[in-house]
C-alpha cells in the first residue's frame, strides 16, 4: 500500500504574510486534461465540456455516429 509522507522544504517566500509556499497545486492542473484524454482513448470521441458526465459521453457518441 502507498504511504504518503510530508516533506518539508525551506522556501524563502516573501510574497505573503505567513512566509508559506504551496507546492502541491501544480500536479492538480493537468489532471482534467489527462482524464479527458483517457476518455477519448477509450471511446474515440473528444468530450470538450466539463464535467464529463454519462449524458455528455452518450451525446458525443451519438453525434459521432450521426456524422459517420
Amino acid at each position: 500500500m502507498f504511504e504518503a509522507k510530508s516533506i518539508l522544504t525551506p522556501v524563502a517566500n516573501l510574497g505573503n504574510n505567513t512566509s508559506t509556499a504551496g507546492i502541491g497545486e501544480p500536479p492538480i492542473v493537468p489532471t482534467l486534461a489527462v482524464i479527458a484524454n483517457a476518455v477519448y482513448n477509450a471511446i474515440g470521441v473528444r468530450i470538450r465540456e466539463l464535467p464529463i458526465t454519462p449524458d455528455r459521453v452518450l451525446a458525443a457518441l451519438s453525434e459521432a455516429k450521426r456524422r459517420a
